[in-house]
């Protein structure tokens, strides 16, 4: 007769994880939100408020997954410090935009790819692979 090598220690771990990847979602959601505020009231997008975004999905997600031994921990922080820079952009895309007085969005003139290439260049990739560093870093926090 075998034994179930999947053992209730196991199930407890991967529910921690599944609850840090949810935590980790609201942080990146959050941090994103928060990315696209600075860039609206500013009138600029500032790379150091995108990497707190990726800073506060890797932290929650991090801090919810302590004491779980899993391997996939890093490159789950670093996907959400991802999608949290990621979504940043999504947000600011959606978000109205003043310009000489006149107001609008743009989404209405552009798909997303098209923003994408329009406001995004090599330091922003740089920002997009600090980013992921730094989930990847915050999300093994034990």
């Amino acid at each position: 007769m075998e034994k179930n090598v999947y053992s209730i220690q196991d199930s407890i771990q991967d529910r921690r994880l599944l609850f840090g990847a949810l935590a980790g979602l609201v942080g990146a959601v959050f941090g994103a939100f928060v990315w696209m505020e600075m860039a609206i009231r500013t009138d600029t997008l500032i790379g150091y408020v995108a990497l707190m975004s990726a800073g506060i999905a890797g932290v929650t997600f991090g801090y919810s997954t302590r004491g779980v031994k899993h391997a996939a921990r890093g490159y789950m922080g670093a996907g959400l410090g991802l999608i949290a820079i990621v979504l940043g952009y999504y947000f600011i895309y959606m978000a109205p935009i003043s310009y000489e007085g006149m107001t609008f969005v743009a989404a209405r003139y552009q798909s997303f790819g098209e923003f994408w290439s329009t406001f995004t260049g090599p330091v922003d990739y740089l920002f997009l692979s600090i980013g992921a560093y730094m989930g990847y870093k915050l999300g093994t926090v034990e």
